[in-house]
């Protein structure tokens, strides 16, 4: 786990970087940054909370690489609704759900028609980082590199500071190209988002720890209007047999997952 003083290595030259870095031409969300507007850690948070993702409904195209070697072919279709509801579902060539994940009011569930198995377990704090929505509890830091701007998400824990997140802006136009999420104060997984309508990500690819790699290519994108509720209504466990979440992630049966 890194202290405060670990994260804050590179970042002496932050005096100087908040007298003489400027940003002469970027756009983000419609917005032109000028020479006068200095880049810091509150306009990077700021761009996040901007574009924040508030719904969506979208198809998409997905594809499963584990060490670089194809795995599968899907597509599918997604919602989602901030702060805390989200769907997402592949299916097979006929249209019918193959995989079924459904996060509402703090609870995931995972189901696989095929064989009618429902797991469930709690929904990932962490997973709302993706999509822009940032708590009260951290804490930020920025760096500079070559072509990027970084933003550190700091956590509270003890008496010492870790890294949650770090989003990567690119220069020119400030835009999010990359989220690493961290856990116990290494890589957990990351995001590298390639392609963009607006705000949203077109194209996203998802690295995991296991050597697992997910991309995302949505087709049909709606941000316009509110998802139905039914889209994240969770299934009803009474009278069934509902699975711990945890074991999805390591049957072996399940080997999308990390």
């Amino acid at each position: 786990m890194e202290k405060l003083s670990q994260v804050m290595e590179g970042f002496s030259y932050m005096k100087w970087l908040k007298i003489s870095t400027f940003l002469l031409v970027a756009l983000f969300s419609g917005h032109a940054y000028s020479a006068e507007e200095l880049i810091n850690p509150a306009t990077l948070k700021g761009i996040i909370i901007k574009s924040a993702i508030k719904t969506s409904k979208t198809t998409f195209n997905l594809s499963i690489y584990k060490d670089g070697e194809s795995r599968g072919e899907f597509q599918g279709i997604s919602a989602f609704k901030a702060p805390e509801s989200i769907t997402f579902k592949l299916l097979n060539p006929f249209g019918l759900t193959i995989f079924d994940l459904i996060g509402n009011d703090n609870i995931l569930q995972i189901y696989i028609p095929s064989s009618d198995e429902l797991y469930q377990g709690n929904l990932p704090r962490d997973l709302w980082l993706i999509f822009g929505i940032l708590e009260d509890r951290f804490h930020y830091v920025m760096e500079e590199i070559e072509d990027y701007y970084i933003l550190y998400l700091l956590n509270s824990e003890g008496d010492s500071l870790s890294i949650k997140a770090k989003f990567f802006f690119d220069k020119l136009r400030l835009k999010q190209r990359r989220i690493d999420i961290l856990k116990n104060g290494k890589s957990n997984f990351r995001v590298e988002i390639d392609e963009f309508m607006d705000n949203f990500p077109l194209q996203i690819t998802l690295y995991f720890h296991s050597g697992i790699s997910i991309t995302i290519k949505h087709k049909e994108v709606k941000t316009d209007e509110i998802p139905s509720k039914e889209l994240f209504s969770l299934k009803d466990t009474r009278g069934r047999e509902v699975k711990e979440l945890e074991r999805i992630l390591s049957e072996k049966k399940f080997s999308l997952f990390p």
